[in-house]
């Protein structure tokens, strides 16, 4: 992985991630002065070189733990990520059995409809014949009597 350097200026590489190691306890180191020709307005400063290392380790330590941080906050991301997918994942298969059961329950209830619809012509032509039925059997009844009449009178 690589890291911009805090002054803009250039990358730090940063291998894979390393423990914390220890800072050793010392004092400052008191050295000779460098001159850089970088200072603002052009015109040369002083500048202690034990500093300006002392300073560039604590930038370099500031970005390790940065670093960590980013690390440790990518690997909870992809315990997340890995969360949610078993989430989608058993969603997915109880949606899939809820559309089969759906259209299981459909087929049921096409057959049915297909079953209630025969039933009711069924129905309706039993009643038809029924009535057929009943007028004939009224018809014979009207007319029996009328014949006997009929017979009667000749």
């Amino acid at each position: 992985a690589q890291a911009l350097h805090p002054s803009g200026v250039g990358r730090l590489e940063l291998g894979n991630a390393l423990p914390p190691l220890p800072r050793p306890l010392r004092a400052p180191l008191r050295g000779p002065t460098v001159m850089f020709q970088d200072a603002p307005g052009g015109r040369p400063h002083g500048t202690n070189l034990p500093a300006a290392l002392d300073e560039e380790e604590q930038e370099l330590w500031r970005q390790l733990r940065r670093k960590r941080d980013f690390e440790g906050r990518v690997a909870e991301k992809r315990a997340q990520l890995a969360e949610l997918r078993d989430r989608r994942r058993a969603v997915s298969t109880a949606h899939a059995e809820a559309r089969a059961s759906v259209e299981q329950l459909a087929g049921e209830l096409s057959f049915a409809e297909e079953q209630r619809r025969e039933i009711e012509h069924d129905i309706a032509v039993l009643k038809e014949s029924n009535r057929l039925l009943q007028q004939a059997y009224y018809d014979q009844q009207h007319q029996h009597p009328q014949q006997q009449q009929q017979q009667q009178q000749q």
